[in-house]
């Protein structure tokens, strides 16, 4: 059996105001048409709802044991209309993103930061991964955002280019290299090279800098970790290159770094599933982050000479 909801909504109001006026008030109709309503309802369900008496409803025993189930169901019927209003205003919702190490310990802090102050309902998870490992959470759907430096192409995403980074070569401070304003290619000869791994994007563009300027580096060491590679630098191991952002999120106060030229140029993107439509949280956190970029407040890097 089922009823409908214009019968169920005026015997809950019935009930609830105790009188077929009030209801009637309540739901905006005339007294007339709760009575016609309420009738429709008695017969549907089949047994006696009310004792009628002179200008009044006595509820029967039966009334009140169907009333106290359809209250159960309205008030379920409450709290998704309270979670839609909260949705609408941007004070309830999720947001799930990962990203890789250097901007999820630079700019997304500062992103996710301001994002919770304007929408404190919210909750928000930031992870570390891999930009692989970020492509198959977004194509099962685990994560919401994506951000990662990393030359993609992928029919289930939806690829947006986000800021432009520099590679700097990082030196202890008492380094040589440390005198010079900024640093060549040919000045990377001789001197120990701390590499990242090759899957890295920083990788990538390090070694094209080096095969276009026949440098022949003397890779000491390798590691797919940036903040391994800080360590190595400072253990005084070598020099190394890594993206400002890096850098940035990296302090170590022996450690310095300094341009190079021609620029070394990282690209980061966001990163989103094409066959899902943003959430209202995703859309106003890329709105934060858009403006966090614009407004330039990650660029101070410690060390800066």
């Amino acid at each position: 059996m089922s009823f409908r909801l214009r019968h169920l909504e005026t015997f809950h109001a019935v009930m609830s105001c105790g009188s077929v006026s009030q209801a009637a008030v309540s739901l905006h109709t005339s007294q007339p048409t709760t009575s016609r309503t309420l009738s429709e309802f008695e017969r549907e369900v089949g047994f006696k709802l009310f004792h009628r008496e002179v200008n009044r409803l006595r509820p029967t025993p039966e009334a009140h044991e169907l009333y106290r189930a359809i209250h159960q169901n309205y008030l379920c019927l409450d709290q998704i209309a309270d979670l839609a209003h909260r949705v609408r205003d941007n004070r309830a919702g999720s947001l799930r993103i990962s990203a890789a190490p250097s901007i999820a310990m630079s700019v997304l802090p500062v992103a996710l930061k301001l994002f919770l102050e304007r929408f404190p309902g919210i909750g928000a998870t930031l992870e570390v991964r891999t930009p692989q490992s970020i492509i198959n959470l977004i194509e099962e759907g685990e994560i919401d955002l994506g951000v990662t430096a990393a030359n993609l192409r992928s029919d289930q995403l939806t690829i947006r280019p986000l800021m432009r980074v520099q590679g700097v070569c990082i030196m202890r401070r008492d380094h040589p290299l440390a005198a010079r304003k900024s640093i060549r290619p040919a000045d990377f000869d001789g001197y120990p090279f701390i590499s990242l791994g090759k899957p890295s994007v920083t990788r990538q563009r390090i070694d094209l800098l080096f095969e276009q300027h026949a440098v022949q580096p003397n890779i000491v060491a390798e590691t797919q970790n940036a903040s391994v590679a800080c360590a190595l630098v400072s253990q005084d191991m070598g020099i190394s290159i890594l993206d400002e952002l890096t850098v940035g999120a990296i302090p170590m106060p022996d450690v310095t770094h300094r341009p190079i030229i021609p620029r070394v140029e990282i690209d980061y993107v966001t990163m989103t599933p094409r066959n899902r439509p943003f959430s209202r949280a995703t859309a106003k956190f890329c709105q934060v982050l858009d403006e966090i970029i614009a407004s330039a407040a990650h660029r101070h890097l410690p060390g800066s000479p």
